[in-house]
C-alpha cells in the first residue's frame, strides 16, 4: 500500500493567506486545518479545500499542533504555515520519501527561503533557517509555547526543497505579529522561573541589533536588513519589559492584563 501524506495548516484570520498557501498543497492525500477561532472568512475558505476543518481556542503553539496530529491519518506528516508555500521541488521530493520503502529517516528539516518587506532575506541571521515539518506520523511530537519544535524519535535528515516563507510586507502587521510573540516568550521564561534583570532590558536589544546587523551582515539585506535588525532588538526589549510586569503584577488584580 502506498503511504499517504497529511498535511496540517494552523489558521487565525488567515483570509489573505490560506488560499495560497492550500494552493500548493492540493497533492497532498489530506489537508487539515486547526483553526483558532478566526473572526474573518478563513474557515469559508478552507473548506473550499477540504472538509478536515477543526475549531479549537488556541492556548500555545505546540498544543495546537500536538491536537492536529491526533486528527491525521496519514503515514508522513507535513506541517506548513498560512504564510508559506511548498516550492514544486519540495514536493517532487517529499513525495518521492513517501513513496519509497527506504525510510533511512523518520523526520526531515525543510529549509525555507524568506520574504520580508517583499525582499529575501539573505543574510540577518536568517540566511539558514530551516524547520522540522515533515516527519512519520506517530514519531514526532512538539514542544515549547513559541518557536516551538518537533521532537523526533530516530534519525533526522535534510530536504533541499524549499519553503518559501511570505513574512509580511506591511511593518505594521510584524509589529502585531511581535507583540503576539512576546507575550508568548516573556510568559515562557516566568514559566521556567527566569528572574527579570534590569540588564537584560538595557543590553538585550543592542546586541541583538549588532549581531544581526553586523555580525550576520544584515546590512547586506540593505533597509530590509537594517529594519529587520531593530525589530530583533525590538523584540527582546518587549520580551523582558513584559516579563517585569508579569512579576510586578503577578500578586495583583491586574496580572491578567500583563500583556496585551
Amino acid at each position: 500500500m502506498l503511504a499517504h501524506l497529511s498535511a496540517l495548516i494552523l489558521t487565525y484570520n488567515e483570509a489573505e493567506d490560506i488560499s495560497g498557501c492550500l494552493d500548493t498543497l492540493k497533492w497532498a492525500n489530506e489537508i487539515i486545518i486547526i483553526d483558532s477561532l478566526s473572526t474573518d472568512n478563513t474557515l469559508e475558505i478552507c473548506k473550499n479545500y477540504t472538509d478536515k476543518v477543526y475549531a479549537r481556542k488556541f492556548d500555545n503553539f505546540s498544543a495546537q499542533r500536538n491536537f492536529g496530529i491526533t486528527k491525521a491519518t496519514g503515514d508522513w506528516i507535513l506541517f506548513v504555515d498560512a504564510d508559506e508555500r511548498v516550492t514544486p521541488e519540495l514536493k517532487e521530493e517529499i513525495t518521492n520519501i513517501i513513496t519509497s520503502n527506504n525510510h533511512e529517516f523518520t523526520g526531515y528539516f525543510i529549509p525555507r527561503k524568506n520574504i520580508l518587506f517583499n525582499k529575501w532575506i539573505k543574510y540577518s541571521g536568517w540566511n539558514n533557517d530551516k524547520q522540522l515539518r515533515f516527519f512519520m506520523r506517530g514519531r514526532g511530537k512538539w514542544a515549547g509555547i513559541v518557536h516551538e519544535k518537533v521532537e523526533v524519535d530516530g534519525k533526522v535528515g535534510q530536504l533541499t526543497g524549499f519553503l518559501v516563507h511570505n513574512i509580511d510586507t506591511r511593518i505594521c502587521d510584524f509589529v502585531s505579529k511581535l507583540n503576539s510573540y512576546t507575550n508568548l516568550e516573556a510568559q515562557k521564561l516566568k514559566e521556567a522561573k527566569k528572574p527579570y534583570k534590569l540588564r537584560n532590558l538595557i543590553l538585550q536589544p543592542p546586541y541583538v541589533f549588532f549581531k544581526c546587523y553586523f555580525k550576520h551582515l544584515g546590512y547586506k539585506d540593505g533597509i530590509q536588513g537594517l529594519l529587520l535588525s531593530s525589530l530583533m532588538g525590538i523584540y527582546w526589549f518587549l520580551v523582558y519589559a513584559k516579563l517585569w510586569e508579569l512579576y510586578a503584577n503577578q500578586d495583583s488584580d491586574n496580572q491578567s492584563k500583563a500583556t496585551c
